[in-house]
């Protein structure tokens, strides 16, 4: 008989608006399951980071290359048996499966928030 493997830790990608709490929760989370937490928008490549800087939104084209390091970021984790807390967007569903095609085992907690606390949350930065 072998040896009983010890479960993976968890991949999470904490999604969501501006001003839902994905830093917040994402925070607790990886606290609660003792794992490293990364934002995600630290993740970005130059070109994206510049492009915000500059107050110019990001396109389809722009996310790929990011979302891509995101998933690879949290498959290097579970790689190496550590688990992971990203917050990331993931807004949509090409996002999220792109996300997954790197980090098939990633789970996604999807934080809302109704439009009055959103909007109180961000202007309140």
């Amino acid at each position: 008989m072998s040896p009983a493997r010890e479960p993976l830790p968890p991949l999470v990608v904490v999604m969501g608006v501006s001003g839902s709490g994905k830093t917040t929760i994402g925070t607790l989370v990886a606290h609660e399951l003792g794992v490293q937490f990364i934002d995600g928008d630290s993740l970005h490549p130059l070109e994206n980071v510049q492009k915000m800087a500059a107050g110019t939104p990001l396109d389809d084209d722009d996310r790929w290359p990011w979302l891509e390091i995101v998933g690879r970021t949290l498959h290097e984790h579970g790689e190496r048996r550590e688990g992971l807390v990203v917050a990331c967007s993931a807004l949509k569903r090409a996002y999220r499966e792109r996300i997954r095609s790197q980090a098939p085992s990633a789970l996604f907690l999807h934080l809302d928030g109704t439009l009055e606390v959103l909007t109180r949350r961000i202007e309140g930065r």
